[in-house]
């Protein structure tokens, strides 16, 4: 769970609090989403949003109670979040590709949205699914954290801007986990370089 997740990258003593309390979890129908869910306990703790309806009942089938639906790039009536506080959001909700618009509004709003939720929901913490493509196309030698971001993409460029959202976030006083994540390949996979590579 997030708690092994923190101890296991250091967090902790970089200062970033990660807590066992009520999670919830944005894109929970999406590539990381059907991975990471599996790993959460099925009680009131665990709160899933999903983007598509039809999730939601194939979760509640699972055994998951808290499943919600919305349109997160939307007016916040349309959101579809709990009004429940919650301490922990893990916000996998987001576009792996497309044009310009579709990014930005998948990215860039639905994650200010996230952020203006978790702040009047007394959120203390937020794990954001970002990208090692922040950092350019340069192979040099491998990343590190405090490389300079130089995106070269238009799904890049999105994410840096929604990174820079979340750190109005933590500026505010909230921590946050934003995973650099580089190419991801799995079972549900079909879109992305690797996905092209070995289809």
């Amino acid at each position: 769970m997030l708690l092994g997740f923190a101890e296991t990258m250091g967090l902790e003593r970089r200062g970033v609090v990660v807590t066992r309390g009520r999670i919830l979890v944005t894109g929970a129908d999406g590539f990381f989403g059907r991975h990471f869910v599996p790993t959460l306990p099925k009680d009131e703790q665990t709160i899933l949003h999903c983007g598509l309806p039809g999730s939601v009942d194939a979760y509640r089938r699972e055994g998951f109670s808290s499943v919600l639906a919305g349109d997160l790039a939307g007016d916040e009536a349309a959101w579809g979040l709990p009004e429940v506080d919650v301490d922990t959001v893990v916000h996998l909700a987001g576009l792996p590709g497309g044009d310009e618009d579709d990014l930005l509004r998948a990215n860039v709003s639905v994650t200010r949205n996230v952020v203006r939720w978790a702040v009047s929901h007394k959120v203390q913490t937020v794990v954001f699914a970002s990208t090692a493509a922040v950092y350019g196309d340069s192979c040099e030698r491998p990343a590190k954290e405090d490389d300079e971001l130089a995106p070269q993409t238009p799904y890049a460029i999105s994410k840096v801007r929604a990174e820079e959202l979340l750190q109005e976030f933590s500026d505010d006083g909230g921590s946050v986990i934003s995973l650099r994540i580089p190419h991801a390949y799995g079972s549900g996979k079909r879109v992305g370089v690797l996905a092209a590579i070995l289809s």
